[in-house]
């Protein structure tokens, strides 16, 4: 996998520094969330990225938990993409994979590394232009209480801003961006996490991701492209 190290994944030995100096590390406030109708929403304010941000990431949980909202679960895993090398190479998609149910496993990496282990998802793992972003901002949770059959059905809605590269994956310079963008911009592209509430033990209460799409392939499955129709 060919993601490189952020500035601030660079600059963590002098920021885990900079802690025994004095300086705080803001904490996170507490989602609000209000109910009614069968439906939840939490609400989450725009992420930046900064260097405390990095050290945020020594703390983010590793493993599904009940105590865990929808929101915790999505920030988590989406700081940990943004600092994808913290604090071990691949530790953000190791993240991932612990939280994403076997349908999730399978869908990112094209049916490759679902049933293979951690190692070979990380090497087969397709998460767009998340791991290494910019920055993020989550929307509000929509939560869709669970019936006699299933959990209950969570979608997080989550912008996520990056720079219009110039190479890809290859190492081989990309074709002129679309109109509108020139290389070194950044553009912004909103993905959908969708969760779903465990019925059964031994992850009873927890929330597992199901779905990591960006919603120009969401469109594109429903047959929806975008395009003004008429």
């Amino acid at each position: 996998v060919g993601w490189g190290y952020t500035r601030q994944e660079k600059m963590l030995p002098l920021l885990l520094t900079a802690t025994h100096c004095g300086l705080s590390i803001p904490q996170r406030r507490p989602h609000r969330y209000a109910h009614g109708c069968g439906l939840r929403h939490w609400r989450c304010s725009p992420i930046m990225s900064s260097g405390a941000d990095a050290l945020t990431v020594l703390s983010l949980p590793g493993q599904p938990s009940p105590h865990l909202s929808p929101l915790d679960i999505v920030h988590a895993l989406c700081r940990g993409l943004q600092h994808v090398h913290l604090p071990s190479e691949h530790d953000g998609l190791r993240r991932v994979y612990a939280f994403a149910s076997y349908e999730c496993r399978m869908a990112l990496t094209t049916r490759k590394g679902a049933v293979s282990g951690v190692e070979r998802f990380v090497e087969t793992a397709e998460l767009h232009t998340l791991p290494g972003c910019l920055n993020f901002a989550l929307g509000a949770a929509t939560v869709i209480d669970g019936t006699q059959t299933r959990g209950a059905i969570a979608t997080v809605p989550v912008d996520v801003s990056d720079a219009v590269p110039f190479r890809g994956p290859s190492g081989f310079e990309l074709s002129p961006p679309p109109p509108g963008e020139q290389q070194g911009d950044v553009r912004t592209e909103r993905y959908r996490f969708q969760l779903q509430q465990e019925r059964r033990p031994p992850l009873e209460g927890c929330w597992m991701v199901t779905s990591i799409l960006p919603m120009r392939e969401h469109m594109l499955y429903n047959g929806d492209t975008g395009a003004v129709q008429g």
